[in-house]
């Protein structure tokens, strides 16, 4: 072993005091070279070679880990308690041997083993086993055997298996979309056979609250035949709308829980770790289309409220034609038969508001201002990805049309707000509660283009509080404007509100 040179600068008074301890060198090996791990609680004996163990020097040990599907990667598991390295003759003379014992038990057990708890260090799947040794010393001396290089073998896999309507397994999920049903089923190795889980599927993130939304929530008694699948939709009704997955986020995220309970009970098993994984991934919807238009209105077409109050010009056209707003959402799944069964359509709800513009000032220096209408939001249904309301003007009381007829010489316009509806998810429970819930972020749920400085004056510019804002912040995404002659034009971000 070579001598590193330790440098160690003196003052002119006092005493340095240098305790040396020599460096340790360690090569581990299983005993049984052919040993696999099938049961929850297992014995591993490792010896092999050292320098410079004269005694018992505690360790910490951390299992290197690598899946069977997935070599590439590995899992780091620290083990549940301290080991010790034993010299095999601990006769105070250096030895060439050692082999690894479990901290606390008896020096001169033989032979010298680790016992390994699968459910209290949360050693789940099926593949290599290789094991890290360091020593607790301050030379932080370790040794490492690489589960490429080792022949130790476990199989305690147990997690979750995700299928079609046609009970086809999925392997690759890029291709799913919001609204798509699966179905998720359990997967164990025979070791878990009597054992009782509760798995939680729910939405990986947090809310602006700190809240969790709630999850897809099942509890099996696993026996050694298979166990049946439970069926749910990747959709908003376990996105909970609250989390902050971003607006630069692209995906929306399913994580799952396992956790092992008591023999018919709900609590959980002592000395026991749940298993956490990603369930999928699929990409966000994204709002592809969202207009403003003036179309005629239907024939017989006259609401209940409507004033019979004509419109004065330029605001007369409103008589017998209506402002509509229509867009499409696109990654959303559609309804379509499978040979077994039927992927069901996927709606969920918005609200569309609309806003007047007009200039106000006098000459070159005009500022555009806006205004909510007063007619109350739309609530719409998204169905098949696209929704589509009318606003019509004749619902206006006669005062309202008398201040909208005011500004109707002053480049008067209209433009539609989308949001999420807050009767969704979690928001729900609160709203019958008496809660306010806040405002959805409409980019942590969907993408759009959004038009904000240095985006080329493009997309959709985003709204919160009724002022135009960025795409990180925005809870409303605005429409093109229309005028009363049914010219549309863009709404831009940079114009000042």
């Amino acid at each position: 072993m070579a001598i590193e040179p330790v440098e160690c600068k003196l003052g002119f008074v006092g005493a340095v005091r240098v305790k040396g301890l020599p460096r340790i060198a360690l090569e581990l090996q299983p005993a049984n070279p052919a040993k696999t791990l099938s049961n929850l609680k297992e014995k591993i004996t490792l010896s092999g070679s050292c320098e410079n163990v004269r005694s018992a020097v505690p360790c910490r040990i951390t299992w290197i880990f690598e899946s069977e599907d997935d070599p590439a990667s590995s899992r780091r598991i620290p083990h549940s308690d301290l080991g010790v390295i034993v010299p095999k003759d601990a006769n105070g003379v250096l030895r060439k041997t050692c082999a690894l014992q479990q901290a606390g038990a008896t020096p001169a057990a033989s032979p010298a083993a680790v016992e390994v708890d699968v459910l209290k260090v949360g050693l789940y799947g099926k593949g290599r086993l290789g094991c890290e040794i360091e020593l607790c010393l301050p030379t932080e001396d370790r040794a490492v055997l690489t589960a490429s290089t080792s022949n130790l073998t476990i199989d305690t896999n147990i997690g979750l298996r995700l299928l079609d309507l046609n009970n086809q397994r999925i392997g690759d999920t890029s291709a799913l979309e919001v609204g798509t049903q699966v179905r998720v089923q359990p997967v164990f190795a025979p070791v878990f056979a009597n054992k009782r889980v509760r798995i939680s599927i729910r939405e990986v993130g947090e809310s602006d609250s700190g809240e969790k939304g709630k999850p897809h929530e099942y509890t099996y008694d696993l026996t050694s035949g298979s166990v049946d699948y439970e069926s749910m939709m990747i959709g908003f009704d376990g996105l909970q709308f609250d989390y902050r997955t971003g607006s630069d986020a692209q995906v929306l995220e399913y994580g799952y829980t396992i956790q092992f309970l008591k023999p018919g009970t709900d609590q959980p098993l002592a000395n026991s770790l749940p298993l956490t994984g990603t369930l999928l991934k699929v990409q966000k919807p994204r709002l592809s289309e969202f207009s403003l238009s003036l179309e005629p209105a239907p024939i017989g077409m006259d609401p209940d409220d409507a004033t019979l109050d004509p419109f004065p010009p330029p605001l007369d056209v409103f008589d017998t034609w209506i402002l509509y707003a229509a867009g499409q959402f696109e990654g959303i799944a559609h309804k379509h038969w499978t040979p077994l069964a039927m992927q069901e359509d996927f709606t969920f709800a918005v609200n569309v508001s609309l806003f007047a513009r007009y200039m106000e000032g006098e000459g070159p220096a005009l500022t555009p201002r806006h205004v909510p209408i007063e007619l109350p939001p739309i609530a719409l249904t998204v169905r098949d990805g696209r929704f589509g309301g009318a606003f019509d003007l004749r619902c206006l009381s006669n005062e309202a049309q008398r201040n909208l007829a005011a500004l109707g010489e002053r480049q008067l316009s209209f433009f539609a707000v989308l949001e999420f509806s807050t009767e969704l998810g979690i928001r729900a429970e609160k709203l019958k509660t008496g809660e306010q819930p806040h405002p959805i972020v409409f980019a942590n749920v969907a993408d759009y283009a959004a038009n904000e400085p240095g985006s080329g004056h493009s997309g959709f510019s985003p709204m919160r509080e009724r002022h135009m804002t960025t795409k990180s912040l925005g809870d409303g995404v605005c429409s093109n404007l229309v005028d009363a002659s049914g010219k549309c034009t863009l709404l831009d971000f940079d114009q000042s509100w």
